[in-house]
């Protein structure tokens, strides 16, 4: 029974031996395995704290990124409104340009306007100057006396013997002047009347010589009188006509508001001309 015991008890002994050799070797396995994954675990987190450290300088980079991008927004639209801005203005000063070039425009056409003046007073300065040059007897050769026959409704403006009249102012004028007579008949009314009363009273073709009064506007639409070329030419074959007398022709057509006769004026002056008369021509516009 002893000799039993002790054998179970070495057996025991040996079992318990065995089996603490191998709980070591476990736990030596265990403690191994744990570290390894202790360190891979610390691997991990080293990596997740990296990608975490990364993701927050992404963060700030993107965070940034979005001011500049609103900054950058907030300049594009100050741009656009300077752009706007600008083409308002640029507008305004094309029409201020072409405003300009308007003034500029008129003004030089004032100029020249005003040169063209100035060309027409020079010339009548120089004629003056001429005349103010000239010796007295120079100055005045001819002198013309207004005379009419103003009718029997009237107590004044009577013309009852022309060659007295005209006998009397060159005596007067002691015949230093070439006299004519400016007859005036009624006012000029009637052409008829007056181109007889020439014939009755100023001596023929030959006889006083007289202005003849072609044109007299008067207050009415249509002028008092306006002679043709037949009508001077009837006048001459009864008077002695040497002078035309046109009154005031364009001014009446201003007053009038109507246009100004060129072709008659035009027919005047030619047929004057062909027949060697002179021309007294006055305007008051």
């Amino acid at each position: 029974m002893k000799k039993v015991g002790k054998k179970f008890t070495v057996a025991l002994g040996i079992i318990c031996v065995l089996l603490a050799a191998g709980l070591f070797e476990a736990i030596a396995n265990y403690t191994s395995t744990i570290t390894s994954k202790d360190n891979i675990i610390a691997e991990k987190d080293s990596t997740i704290n990296n990608q975490n450290s990364t993701l927050t300088s992404l963060n700030t980079q993107i965070a940034k990124l979005n001011e500049t991008n609103s900054l950058l927004n907030i300049q594009i639209a100050n741009d656009d409104l300077q752009i706007e801005n600008l083409t308002s203005h640029n507008l305004v000063d094309d029409a201020k340009i072409n405003v300009l070039t308007s003034q500029i425009d008129l003004a030089n056409d004032q100029t020249n306007y005003s040169n063209s003046e100035i060309a027409k007073l020079e010339k009548q300065v120089d004629a003056l100057t001429a005349i103010t040059n000239m010796s007295q007897s120079e100055k005045l050769k001819t002198v013309i006396f207004h005379v009419s026959e103003k009718g029997e409704a009237y107590a004044w403006g009577h013309l009852p013997e022309v060659n007295y009249t005209f006998n009397q102012i060159l005596s007067l004028t002691n015949k230093a002047y070439n006299v004519l007579l400016r007859p005036e008949y009624k006012g000029n009314q009637n052409w008829a009347e007056e181109l007889e009363w020439l014939r009755d009273n100023f001596g023929g073709q030959h006889g006083i010589p007289i202005m003849l009064d072609v044109f007299s506007g008067g207050n009415l639409s249509t002028p008092v009188q306006k002679l043709t070329t037949t009508d001077i030419s009837a006048a001459m074959a009864v008077s002695n006509v040497q002078w035309l007398a046109i009154n005031e022709i364009a001014s009446w057509h201003i007053e009038q508001n109507q246009t100004f006769p060129v072709g008659y004026v035009s027919a005047i002056l030619d047929f004057a001309h062909a027949h060697n008369l002179k021309v007294f021509w006055t305007e008051w516009k």
